[in-house]
């Protein structure tokens, strides 16, 4: 018999995301405290869910110990196949950094802004490639890195601590960087591209 297991990452990250909202209240800061316990509460309900599973066993059909996935591997399910398989985070390619808004509707909340995006998109079956290539379509600049200079994080699932951190940060500043998740993103890539 098969058995699973959760990653436990995702709750590390809420209780840290919890801490900084704690600190932010004590601080005054209302908003980035909410904004903090908004993303912990997304993060635990992606820890519930089943797309958090791992199988113990059965490595050759695609799965992994949860305990075994290195930093940025992860096991998830191909929308195309309906499978599980390995999927590395790698780099977005780039030629998707390259801006262009011959086509894009000046309209949509990505036009002409500085975009990162960070994790992977299997809850919506998009590859990173594939929402970087949206976000190109949308007219915005897609950076690699986070930079003061952003105006939009695009988070995925297990997005980079680092980066989030870093973006977290800024915010509790007073930087005005909004965080998009996967499921927002989809929402716009539909309306404006289709």
């Amino acid at each position: 018999m098969k058995q699973y297991s959760h990653d436990y990452t995702l709750v590390r990250e809420a209780d840290s995301l919890l801490y900084s909202a704690m600190r932010a209240q004590a601080d005054g800061h209302r908003d980035t405290a909410m904004a903090h316990i908004g993303e912990a509460r997304q993060k635990l309900q992606q820890f519930l869910s089943q797309d958090n599973m791992v199988e113990d066993d059965d490595v050759a059909d695609g799965w992994v110990k949860a305990s075994d996935v290195p930093g940025r591997t992860f096991a998830i399910k191909d929308p195309a196949t309906k499978t599980d398989r390995i999927e590395k985070h790698g780099q977005i390619d780039s030629q998707y950094l390259k801006q262009d808004t011959s086509d894009a509707d000046p309209t949509n909340p990505l036009y002409k802004k500085i975009v990162v995006e960070s994790g992977t998109y299997e809850q919506i079956g998009m590859t990173r490639d594939e929402v970087a290539a949206a976000i190109q379509k949308l007219g915005a600049k897609l950076n690699r890195d986070v930079s003061k200079k952003m105006n939009i994080f695009v988070t995925g699932n297990k997005p980079g601590p680092s980066k989030l951190k870093q973006v977290m940060q800024w915010r509790s500043e007073g930087l005005q960087i909004e965080i998009i998740d996967q499921v927002r993103i989809k929402e716009i890539i539909d309306k404006y591209i289709g």
